[in-house]
């Protein structure tokens, strides 16, 4: 992927309309953004998502006659999982809870965003729409983040607030607030991947700098902190560099390793996931642990079933659905509802996106791409046990990232050029 110029021309075609489109889904994503709207429009953002899910269907009976080769793969891994994984489902949860298609419906339309990497890959099959496309989405997370963390300073230290801050949520006092946008790592990962591999500009810098800044400074999730700068680090680490600068960075990662090790530093950090200095989230993730394997071994294939998440709760006896959230525990969390079909939605694809990223740093033409699909590959792994991207928050991301995957699979498997 080469850092060439962006040409702007004031001719429509369907792929900027398309561009456009997930402009669009990114501003109403971001609560940088969704935040300054009314609270009686907040609500119905989330709605946006199910529009665009209808558009994206839309664009696929459209464009997937064209450049067949592109989708086939895309195509055969989603109607893979709507056949092997949702139909079964539908017929499970209608003979153990009597649930009504509409119920299923609700419970099931958030997998249905996989459908957004037909249109994803219809953009970047045009010259450079790949660049244009995570460009333009950088520049909007510059501002949406920018606004966070202007409100996050202002409010911790002065007070003053000009979004609703129950909406956030508060701890000591101060903004902590997760999920601030579903594509903040994918940006991150591809400005890291500019920064690293080709040269970078002003705005690729500071969208790094900043998504890091609000991650540490606002969002505070120790996992999610921990997760990213692992992911960074092995970018940097099996960049394609001198062998003699790869031998020094090894070296400082061992003697880095070493003193924290000696010091006390990982102990320190690790405590604070335990049960006595941070009791009532772990005590919650231990009990979530605890019911969804339970669960998970109770009902192996299906798990407790794909029903609304309000759902659960009820049929399950749970009084307080906040104390029990599958999204929680990333990989258990969804054994315990989907049963052994996680792996054909997640397992399947994580495998094949370990064989394309290898694929990719070995081939000389493509291997500073590889640097890219490694960010992804690594993030989505270390994430699973927690952060799980087929949490409903982070779904909006999940066909960024397997259109990201076909393409550079495509590009090789037939010798075309980027």
């Amino acid at each position: 992927m080469k850092n060439t110029p962006i040409h702007i021309t004031t001719k429509l075609s369907t792929c900027r309309v398309v561009i456009f489109f997930f402009g669009i889904m990114e501003i109403l994503n971001c609560r940088g953004f969704r935040l300054l709207l009314p609270i009686s429009v907040q609500q119905y953002t989330f709605h946006s998502y199910k529009i665009c899910t209808f558009i994206s269907i839309g664009i696929i009976l459209f464009y997937c006659n064209k450049d067949i080769k592109l989708y086939k793969s895309t195509l055969k891994y989603i109607f893979s999982v709507l056949i092997l994984c949702f139909l079964p489902q539908y017929f499970y949860t209608s003979a153990q809870y009597s649930q009504t298609l509409a119920d299923y419906i609700e419970a099931v339309d958030q997998y249905i965003f996989i459908v957004w990497a037909i249109p994803i890959l219809y953009v970047f099959k045009k010259k450079n729409g790949i660049q244009q496309l995570l460009e333009i989405m950088t520049t909007i997370i510059n501002v949406g983040y920018s606004i966070i963390l202007v409100q996050a300073l202002l409010k911790n230290y002065f007070n003053f607030v000009f979004f609703n801050v129950e909406k956030w949520g508060l701890a000591n006092g101060r903004i902590r607030m997760p999920d601030l946008s579903s594509f903040a790592i994918l940006l991150l990962i591809f400005n890291w991947y500019k920064f690293l591999c080709h040269t970078a500009r002003k705005k690729n810098v500071f969208a790094i700098a900043l998504i890091v800044a609000v991650t540490i400074y606002v969002d505070r999730g120790r996992v999610q902190i921990l997760t990213m700068l692992l992911t960074l680090f092995l970018m940097l680490l099996f960049y394609n560099q001198k062998k003699v600068n790869k031998v020094f960075l090894w070296s400082i990662t061992i003697i880095s390793s070493a003193i924290a090790l000696s010091s006390g530093l990982i102990t320190t950090y690790l405590s604070q996931f335990t049960e006595a200095n941070n009791g009532i989230s772990t005590t919650n993730r231990l009990k979530e642990l605890e019911f969804y394997l339970g669960k998970f071994t109770e009902h192996k294939f299906f798990g407790i079933g794909l029903v609304p998440e309000h759902n659960i709760y009820d049929l399950m006896g749970i009084s307080s659905a906040g104390n029990m959230n599958p999204y929680d525990i990333g990989i258990f969390g969804s054994l315990g509802v989907l049963g052994l079909g996680v792996i054909i939605i997640y397992g399947i694809v994580l495998v094949r996106w370990g064989i394309i990223c290898k694929k990719t740093m070995s081939n000389s033409k493509y291997d500073k791409e590889g640097i890219l699909l490694l960010g992804i590959f690594a993030h989505a792994l270390l994430s699973s046990f927690t952060m799980i991207v087929l949490n409903y928050v982070r779904i909006p991301v999940f066909p960024f990232y397997i259109a990201i995957f076909e393409y550079f699979n495509y590009l090789q498997k037939y010798n075309v050029g980027p």
